[in-house]
């Protein structure tokens, strides 16, 4: 199986969103221009997603998206009991 189209594809995706990155941010001091940057490179990626007959779940098998985290649990380290000992 060859994976050079959609390596080719991440990689233009990639300078695209850094060549745009390179030229607007030397040019401004506003804090926000990078994460408005960033949400628009992933607002575009999500509109592109239904225009190449796509779905978000392909895309993330792809490779195009952060798979997501798996639930945490959360475990207390001590027991309750032990705050019955405690001095």
């Amino acid at each position: 199986m060859d994976a050079s189209g959609p390596i080719a594809a991440k990689l233009a995706a990639g300078l695209a969103v850094a060549v745009v990155l390179q030229l607007i941010l030397p040019r401004t001091q506003n804090p926000f221009v990078l994460p408005g940057i960033l949400l628009l490179a992933i607002l575009t990626m999500h509109l592109a997603l239904p225009l190449t007959g796509s779905s978000l779940v392909e895309a993330r098998a792809g490779g195009w998206t952060f798979q997501p985290q798996p639930a945490a649990s959360l475990s207390v380290p001590w027991q309750p009991a032990a705050f019955h000992d405690f001095p």
